[in-house]
């Protein structure tokens, strides 16, 4: 069942779609953007007013002084540094238990059937193209994330920065077999904000690599890359939890797992909220969860057996209970 779910968050998602074969991964990008929340206007202005504060707010510092990293004494020494970007792992690539399975990656895989989304009187079509916006958002926080971790001199100005805005989390790569694992990364790229927008305004003052310039350029995310990155975490809190019981962390029980899967699907056919972006990651996300567990009869009848068999040995276990106890029958509802 937990493979299940995660099939549901990656694929739903998109979040390990490769680029357009062939093409231009900025240009691909750059098209797809102007496809998102052109409805979500009051989003939109609300992110744009917090990125002119956060900007107006780096000017300032910057005036109390630049932060400058020199570090570093060759170019020669910072291109063998660049090249190995790409060399970095996924956190536990040695896992074998195949959840990696069924993920799609690829641009001519089963991400597209066009959906119909209606929220009160608007109906709007989510396309294809706005599917790969999605994970070549995320893409593009990957490659930030690995510069990040394996260049020196990125991150030790990134770590000076945080200090200055009492950052305490560090940014951490995901993994195609945990999609948790992207939920966290996610996470903690937005609560290192301010230290990666403070990278780019700085990328020319650093002692860096042409090569790694221009990838911080291509891979800088403009206010509706952070807007979609804020989405799909808020989107994916609730799996989150439902993941914590279907993994037996806290409740080891198929009853629990069902009743969270039940809960995931009433919040997902929840379109009520007032983010046209929200409800666009809800609609994928429902897609998904029906295709794995409630299309598929075998599954759905497995799980309702095991959470009968789950609520009459509870009902056995209290009816036990109280027989050796003082008599009184226990009911399961307080």
């Amino acid at each position: 069942m937990a493979h299940r779910l995660h099939l549901v968050v990656t694929n739903g998602l998109c979040l390990w779609l490769k680029n357009r074969s062939g093409g231009n991964d900025e240009d691909f990008y750059d098209d797809s953007m102007t496809l998102i929340s052109t409805e979500d206007d009051n989003d939109m202005q609300k992110n744009s007013s917090a990125t002119t504060m956060n900007s107006s707010s780096q000017q300032q510092d910057d005036n109390d002084g630049e932060i400058i990293m020199d570090i570093g004494e060759g170019d020669s020494s910072l291109e063998e540094e660049d090249d190995n970007d790409d060399e970095i792992e996924d956190a536990d690539d040695g896992m074998n238990d195949h959840w990696d399975e069924g993920v799609i990656c690829e641009e001519n895989g089963d991400i597209a059937t066009s959906l119909r989304l209606t929220t009160g009187t608007t109906a709007t079509e989510i396309t294809v193209e706005e599917q790969e916006y999605i994970g070549a958002t995320v893409e593009k926080m990957r490659t930030i994330t690995k510069m990040i971790t394996k260049s020196s001199i990125i991150s030790e100005y990134v770590n000076k920065v945080k200090l200055r805005y009492n950052i305490k989390r560090t940014v951490n790569l995901d993994t195609k077999t945990r999609w948790n694992s992207t939920q966290r990364s996610i996470e903690t790229f937005l609560m290192n904000k301010e230290a990666i927008v403070a990278l780019h305004h700085e990328k020319s003052n650093l002692k860096l690599s042409k090569s790694q310039r221009n990838k911080l350029i291509g891979n800088e995310l403009d206010s509706e890359g952070w807007l979609m990155l804020d989405t799909i975490e808020t989107v994916l809190r609730p799996f989150k939890f439902a993941t914590e019981f279907i993994s037996g962390q806290h409740y080891s029980t198929i009853g629990t797992a069902y009743n969270a899967i039940i809960q995931i699907k009433e919040y997902l056919e929840d379109t009520s909220g007032s983010s046209t972006n929200l409800d666009k990651l809800k609609a994928l996300l429902l897609q998904r969860l029906k295709q794995y567990f409630f299309e598929d009869e075998l599954q759905l009848q497995l799980l309702q057996v095991r959470l009968v068999r789950f609520f009459w040995n509870v009902h056995e276990f209290l009816d036990r209970k109280s027989k050796s106890g003082n008599g009184k029958k226990l009911s399961i509802v307080q």
